[in-house]
């Protein structure tokens, strides 16, 4: 069966068995944080302080106090990084639709258009934007109760509506590279095969982010091509540090102050948790390499 339920209780005596200190939480404090936050969650963050004897003991000395500060260092680093992606987003997302639709002047759903589109992304289509995708957003529920003779909203309020993923399968499956270079320059990458490998790995962290995943130990299934100005720390291209890296280079040519706003606010976090809580912040270090930049 693979393990039973246990109740918080026995959580705390296993923990305590297993040589977790909890000095300074009073037990309904415990009880309070195994409640809110998971015995399964927080698992992911005492794993780098068990003993590497194949046993599940902890290392001696490891403090419960520990593992809640790398807890909510990660967490807070997870929120600054979806601010900004979002911020990414939108940017690549009025950018696609402006560009495509100049080009594509007469046909406001060019995004099923095959002289616009790839023949695979247009046979698609339908299954996402379904009866349920038009009731679910008002703006374009409110558009076929206006114009019931249109099969599609327009491209600027249909792609509204749809997730990072999805606008960038559209940047792929565009045919006119005219625009995805222009798309990819404006944002400081270029050739435009290299800007796709780059948005896919940010597209992927940021989905991480917004389902609330583990950050701090997490690497890119494939590593990020090199980037002008970068630093690739033993050139290891795929872990956190690298991704905030790139999403730094990324807001600089969307604006230099989000760029500035961006890294004080990560240096702000991990300052904070490199005086209060350094052996927190050495974990979370060993792990992403993210260091003050």
């Amino acid at each position: 069966m693979g393990g039973i339920a246990i109740s918080i209780d026995k959580q705390i005596k296993l923990l305590r068995e297993r040589g977790m200190n909890f000095e300074g939480f009073e037990n309904k404090k415990i009880k309070e944080i195994l409640l809110d936050i998971g015995y399964y969650r927080l698992g992911f963050y005492w794993f780098d302080l068990k003993k590497n004897d194949g046993s599940n003991n902890f290392e001696e000395g490891t403090n419960f106090k520990t593992i809640i500060d790398l807890y909510y260092l990660d967490n807070d680093i997870r929120y600054i990084l979806i601010k900004y992606l979002n911020r990414i987003e939108i940017n690549f997302r009025t950018n696609l639709v402006y560009f495509m639709s100049m080009k594509y002047k007469d046909d406001p759903i060019w995004f099923v258009n095959k002289d616009a589109m790839a023949e695979v992304f247009i046979e698609k289509f339908p299954r996402h934007y379904n009866n349920d995708f038009i009731q679910k957003h008002y703006v374009i529920k409110n558009h076929h109760k206006k114009y019931p003779e249109c099969k599609y909203a327009p491209s600027w309020k249909t792609l509204e509506n749809f997730p990072f993923g999805s606008i960038f399968k559209i940047y792929e499956c565009a045919k006119d590279e005219s625009i995805k270079l222009r798309i990819s320059e404006n944002l400081g990458i270029k050739p435009f095969q290299k800007f796709e490998q780059v948005f896919k790995g940010l597209v992927h962290i940021r989905n991480r982010c917004a389902h609330g995943a583990i950050l701090y130990n997490f690497y890119l299934p494939k590593s990020l091509p090199t980037i002008p100005l970068i630093e690739y720390k033993d050139d290891k291209r795929n872990n956190l540090r690298v991704v905030v890296q790139v999403v730094a280079y990324v807001l600089s040519h969307i604006s230099e102050n989000r760029k500035n706003d961006f890294f004080n606010e990560i240096n702000g976090c991990l300052s904070k948790f490199k005086h209060s809580s350094p052996k927190a912040y050495g974990i979370y270090y060993d792990q992403s390499q993210l260091d003050l930049f």
